[in-house]
């Protein structure tokens, strides 16, 4: 297995036939490109990681509710009006005090997401926003702006849903839930911070492993409001 720097990118190489290496790549968040000619002539497996895209908190900002704010107003001028529910700022940052990643997240509720899908990814494209067309959730648009290679770092990431998915009114729960219980706020802080120090380049496994937490929160409050 051999690595190589270039600017802000990491490239790894391993040998078709070494599955241990190539579990190792993937576990540290690596993600497979292409087979290729590696410097030597050999032909091996590449793979990529860009190093600003790496998971790290840092402690709230209070411009952050003012960038989604300014965000929101500019998606509601630019999206067909007669498509959209509704859109809030959702995600950590829209937690007073919680230890954040620096992305403000948005959630916007369509009233179908065939109807939106074609004109959202135009319109976005030009607002420097990049579409995730692999994204396997059939119930959820994302886009990313900022991410490596398009930008030097994520700044805002968009959801567009459907308001009777589990996405809407799980986001805004979850949110809600965290801004009225402190301590259970503190609790996800550190379960962040626990789990940024272990994944800090696999954002899947990150994700993944505050479900747990995420799902406990959201049970008890839909059997409270039941």
């Amino acid at each position: 297995m051999g690595i190589s720097t270039s600017v802000n990118k990491l490239i790894a190489a391993a040998e078709p036939e070494n599955i241990a290496s190539q579990k190792v790549l993937q576990k540290a968040g690596l993600d497979y490109k292409n087979k290729r000619k590696w410097y030597d002539n050999r032909e091996l497996l590449v793979y990529e990681i860009y190093k600003n895209d790496a998971i790290e908190l840092t402690p709230y900002d209070i411009q952050w509710p003012i960038m989604a704010a300014l965000e929101i107003k500019k998606l509601h001028n630019i999206l067909p009006k007669n498509h959209i529910i509704d859109i809030q700022h959702v995600g950590s940052t829209a937690i007073p005090g919680m230890t954040a990643k620096p992305i403000i997240d948005i959630q916007i509720a369509v009233d179908s997401l065939s109807s939106i899908k074609q004109i959202a990814i135009d319109t976005l494209k030009k607002q420097d926003y990049i579409y995730w067309n692999e994204n396997p959730d059939q119930e959820r648009m994302f886009f990313v702006k900022g991410m490596p290679p398009f930008g030097e770092k994520r700044t805002h990431h968009i959801h567009i849903v459907e308001p009777n998915s589990k996405h809407w009114k799980g986001k805004i729960l979850f949110r809600d839930y965290l801004i009225s219980h402190p301590i259970a706020a503190r609790e996800y802080a550190q379960l962040k911070q626990q789990l940024a120090d272990q994944h800090r380049h696999d954002r899947e496994q990150y994700t993944h492993a505050k479900t747990a937490f995420i799902n406990s929160i959201l049970c008890n409050t839909i059997e409270n409001q039941e």
